[in-house]
């Protein structure tokens, strides 16, 4: 699963070498890194700024809210987390999230947020009790074509709620598919100005990676775009409501478009408000949140590992208590969850950054920028920022996206898919347990068995770990493996000794699923990587719809194999 998020930034550090690391807290470590930490934490900085506070007004939070978690996270978060090169902040995810639970628990004239609030502190106390109790492995165990659709849904989510203000304009519908029926008319009613912001931003977000100048490249796209919006801001004089003439067409600007921030940047947060704690409503939006934070932020560390050149590794379970400390924390002075981000972690690695000093200069900059700039900010075009997330939001849900989930099978295609469209139609709760569902369905359609022979495969996957001599060990599965008993294999996987011979035997397998398979590789490299010797065999006489590696493999028997 983390190779969904590693996917959409940078490819990971596979040539790394292991090499001995200094704790971070030591004076040689800090003396050592302090210079790149410090430039990697600047860069995250200047992207934090701008993604912070078009995540917290797209989610329909006070623009503020989308800081704090950037700012504690890296102020808080460094010191709780066990993650050398991650960064922390606001999450994409939640933007659908705090958006329906702002509209479903408020009682009108902004309100909605407050109760919001209180519902991420007790998403932060799952998280905490999760971690407490080693919870964080599961984050594993779910299917990787759900997570991507759910992944994808969100982007679909992002993009179409942000069109409007990159248009100039207000949405009037009530879902996400009303919302895309509703585009052509947002265009006829389009502000040309806005559009402009918005299209001089998209060739800079586009531009950005492609271009060989090293100066333009040091400062991120987001700055840019700010910096750009901030220019045109000034042009049209957009600070001042008045009619400004274009190209022949008279087009009204006035403050309406930018950033509503007060002028003590602090000041007006509102409170959690724990009154609709006995309903339902607020129940389902904490766990939403629980779950979705969690999912996200743990993929998020297991990708960051990826990139680290020196594979380091994250406890998750630690990772998981940070998350939902500093979650509490930033509620209770009205900030967004805080979890690990991939886009600002995979410009920290690309930047240099050697310790998780980097993450804690991030926040320190961000601060800077905030009490240092906050009159700039306030001239902020709404459509630069909302160009940024329907930027991001299209990384989610692009055509690669799809093309990656194909060459791992149609299979993986499909329940992305399914799961893609079950989150547009019945919401993200309701869309992730349906995607769930297919995937149990499809395994037992390609199986070809009873349903009740099926289920027992699941209920006893039958697994068995023979010592052959000394230095050689067998594990025989039979029946089936797929993400629902997976932590059978894995709680067995975690006895074997080190530095052995290790054959994993899957001849008799009726089948194994892509979140095994990932699994069983990243365990062998792991393995092999500390002294030993770990290889998969009996796979080759499975049916499969994929070169891929992962890609789901059935059995090819009329009957399934006696147990």
């Amino acid at each position: 699963m983390p190779s969904l998020l590693v996917a959409y930034y940078l490819k990971p550090n596979t040539q790394a070498q292991v090499t001995e690391v200094k704790p971070y807290y030591s004076w040689s470590s800090i003396r050592e890194n302090w210079r790149l930490d410090l430039v990697a934490g600047l860069s995250v900085a200047l992207v934090a700024l701008p993604l912070g506070l078009g995540k917290a007004i797209a989610s329909g939070a006070p623009p503020v809210a989308g800081l704090i978690p950037a700012a504690l996270g890296g102020l808080l978060t460094t010191f709780l987390r066990s993650s050398s090169v991650a960064i922390n902040g606001p999450s994409n995810g939640l933007i659908v999230v705090t958006l329906t639970g702002v509209t479903t628990l408020g009682d009108g004239g902004g309100s909605g947020f407050s109760y919001v609030l209180a519902a991420y502190i007790m998403a932060g106390v799952m998280q905490l009790i999760a971690g407490a109790f080693k919870l964080g492995r599961y984050g594993d165990y779910m299917p990787s074509a759900v997570i991507s659709g759910m992944l994808a849904a969100i982007g679909v989510i992002i993009m179409v709620s942000q069109v409007y203000p990159a248009l100039g304009t207000t949405a009037h519908s009530h879902s996400t598919l009303e919302g895309i029926l509703e585009i052509p008319e947002g265009i006829l009613h389009a502000n040309g100005i806005a559009v402009l912001i918005t299209v001089i931003s998209l060739l800079v977000m586009i531009l950005h990676p492609r271009t060989r100048w090293r100066a333009f490249h040091f400062i991120p796209a987001p700055m840019w775009v700010m910096v750009v919006g901030l220019g045109l801001v000034y042009a049209f004089n957009i600070a001042d409501k008045h009619t400004e003439e274009l190209m022949g067409f008279s087009i009204n600007v006035g403050p309406e478009f930018l950033i509503d921030l007060p002028a003590k940047v602090w000041e007006g947060l509102p409170s959690p408000n724990f009154g609709k704690i006995d309903t339902v409503q607020f129940w389902v939006v904490a766990f939403s949140v629980f779950l979705v934070a969690s999912l996200e932020g743990l993929l998020s560390t297991k990708a960051v590992d990826k990139l680290d050149p020196q594979q380091r590794r994250t406890n998750l379970n630690r990772d998981l208590s940070a998350m939902g400390i500093s979650t509490i924390l930033s509620a209770l002075i009205g900030g967004m969850p805080i979890i690990t981000v991939i886009l600002r972690s995979s410009i920290n690695v690309s930047h240099g950054a050697k310790t998780r000093w980097s993450n804690w200069y991030h926040g320190v900059f961000l601060l800077v920028m905030v009490f240092g700039l906050g009159a700039l900010i306030q001239r902020i075009p709404l459509a630069a920022l909302a160009t940024i997330l329907v930027f991001s939001g299209f990384k989610l849900t692009s055509p690669k996206v799809f093309r990656d989930n194909l060459r791992k099978g149609w299979e993986q295609l499909a329940l992305f898919i399914a799961t893609l469209l079950a989150i547009l139609l019945t919401g993200l709760l309701p869309g992730i347990a349906i995607g769930v569902l297919v995937t149990i369905l499809l395994h037992w359609a390609k199986t070809g068995i009873p349903f009740k022979t099926f289920w027992r495969y699941i209920q006893d996957p039958h697994i068995r770990f023979l010592n052959e001599d000394e230095n050689n060990l067998v594990v025989r599965v039979k029946g089936m493996v797929n993400f629902v008993n997976l932590s059978r294999m894995v709680k067995g996987m975690k006895t074997l000794p080190q530095q052995k011979h290790v054959v994993v035997d899957f001849s008799h397998a009726r089948l194994i699923d892509y979140t095994t398979l990932e699994y069983m590789h990243e365990y062998a490299e792991a393995y092999n990587r500390n002294g030993g010797e770990f290889d998969l065999t009996g796979l080759a006489i499975h049916r499969t719809s994929s070169a891929h590696p992962y890609a789901l493999h059935v059995l090819e028997t009329k009957r399934p194999p006696r147990l």
